[in-house]
This record gives C-alpha cells, structure tokens and sequence, in this order.
C-alpha cells in the first residue's frame, strides 16, 4: 500500500507538520510522540506531558491560502472514521 506520505507532495508535508509539532512542543511544553509514518495509522501521535498522555491527534498540513480553503467550504480534512479513532485511542 502506498501511502500519501511516500510522494514528493507529501514529503513537503512532512517537513511542514514537523515544524508545527515542534512549535506546539515549545508552546505548550508537552511532547510529541508520532506514530510511524511508514505504515497506515488511526492516529498521528499522542500529547504527552510529564510522562503522561493527555491528549491524542490527528494532524493535516495544507499548503492552501485561505481564500483556497473556502473553495473546500471551510469543511475539515478529517473523516469521520478518523475522529471515531481519535475517540477510541484517547
């Protein structure tokens, strides 16, 4: 199975979720902890803080201008599925 990740679109979106991951990690002084990238996952990663997991995610970057975003009517680029696996993990 080939995977969005695996293009040389996706690879740029790569280097650009990382860049936001870390600025999220220095914001809010938690860590980040991915899931493998290489394989299909139900969750990006988890938030943990202290030790801890406090939160799940799923994350999306987008190399769009807002006004592009509308042409899409503003709606998220998540499923449902993926919000219910979010559910199930945290």
């Amino acid at each position: 199975m080939r995977l969005d990740i695996d293009t040389p679109k996706g690879q740029i979106s790569l280097q650009q979720e990382q860049k936001m991951l870390y600025a999220i990690e220095q914001m809010y002084g938690v860590e980040i902890v991915q899931t493998d990238k290489a394989k299909p996952c139900e969750v990006d990663g988890f938030i943990v803080k202290r030790g801890v997991v406090i939160g799940v995610f799923e994350s999306k970057c987008r190399n769009l201008s807002i006004e592009q975003l509308r042409q899409f009517d503003n709606e998220w680029l998540i499923t449902f599925d993926k919000i219910l696996a979010g559910l199930k993990a945290s």
